[in-house]
């Protein structure tokens, strides 16, 4: 990936998520810009996460309730519908 000048390189292989370097101070700007898209990326996934749970709830369980509600007492007809 990088190169020194003198024939030999400087390599960068990632592995199960590890990152091995063989040259850190010419791979410190991509590990770094790696971090931050590793960070970006877990922030994101953990915002959907909540909305998507949050959105599933809030319509699902209001739903279900309000048809609760509108049904007389000591009615069995909820069980027909889920």
């Amino acid at each position: 990936m990088y190169s020194r000048g003198d024939g030999s390189e400087s390599r960068i292989f990632i592995w199960r998520n590890r990152i091995k370097m063989e040259d850190y101070a010419k791979a410190r700007d991509f590990t770094e810009c790696l971090v931050r898209m590793q960070w970006w990326r877990m922030k994101k996934n953990k915002k959907a996460a909540y909305c998507r749970l949050f959105t599933q709830c809030r319509y699902d369980y209001l739903y279900r309730s309000a048809l609760m509600v509108m049904l007389p007492p000591r009615s069995c007809h909820w069980r027909v519908m889920w």
